[in-house]
């Protein structure tokens, strides 16, 4: 494969996903080597839940201590958990996320990454991204690029294109 390479013939995009692409002015595969990340995360170690994070971006692990429950408001699917962190209870809520219901069972422990909000004197997350502990270990120390997006396509669906291509590429060119 050359860097000339049009994105529909990599392994994964249909046509559907290479107009997402194509949005972004991605066509081939020097166009997306050469899309930038706006940021990178570094994935660090959970730390408790506490004041100082508030409004923060943060990595802790939780336990699931309630069944998490799924109800409907009008046609939006609300998917809320209750986690606990030491001693600490945090409310989090899904959006559009039903399955998560059979995911997240109670005893179960996870690393959460989200921005750390209280509302009145409780701890509460909004679509926090969660990882096994054994996931989490392989990220742990390393920065994770973050991609301006569109809907439809992801920081993790492009980082993986570009693992891909970087891994096919003669980058000769």
């Amino acid at each position: 494969m050359d860097m000339q390479t049009e994105l529909i013939n990599l392994k994964g995009i249909g046509p559907k996903t290479a107009a997402s692409y194509h949005k972004l002015g991605i066509y081939s595969c020097k166009d997306l080597l050469y899309y930038y990340p706006r940021d990178y995360i570094k994935f660090e170690e959970p730390k408790p839940v506490c004041e100082e994070q508030l409004f923060k971006l943060c990595f802790f692990k939780a336990e699931i201590a309630r069944q998490p429950l799924m109800r409907r408001a009008g046609k939006l699917q609300i998917v809320t958990a209750e986690l606990l962190s030491g001693q600490t209870v945090i409310s989090a809520v899904w959006f559009h996320m039903p399955y998560l219901t059979k995911s997240l069972t109670v005893g179960k422990t996870f690393v959460f990454k989200s921005v750390l909000q209280k509302k009145g004197n409780r701890y509460h997350v909004e679509q926090p991204l969660f990882y096994t502990e054994e996931q989490y270990e392989k990220l742990l120390h390393t920065l994770q690029p973050v991609y301006p997006l569109i809907k439809g396509i992801s920081s993790q669906a492009v980082g993986k294109l570009v693992s891909q291509v970087l891994l096919q590429a003669d980058i000769s060119d």
